[in-house]
């Protein structure tokens, strides 16, 4: 499997989707106004923390492995 760049950014923002949905389920208010419910979203998806630097990491190592660097890689920064 070799994805691309635009693959890895969709599968870490499902994933960020799924873990926000998740933060606010026991809390979520549907009666809200739409831009204050996607207001609470973008939040709690950005404490997560900045999911472009998790994207860049993601298409380097992605990258290596295809041009066969992995053992180049640290397996911890």
């Amino acid at each position: 499997m070799k994805p691309t760049p635009g693959d890895i950014r969709c599968i870490v923002y499902g994933h960020l989707t799924r873990l926000g949905v998740w933060q606010l389920r026991k809390n979520w208010d549907a009666s809200l106004p739409t831009p204050d419910r996607l207001e609470r979203f973008a939040a709690a998806v950005a404490a997560f923390g900045d999911s472009q630097t998790v994207i860049d990491t993601l298409t380097r190592t992605s990258q290596a492995l295809a041009a066969g660097v992995a053992d180049t890689i640290p397996l911890f920064a």
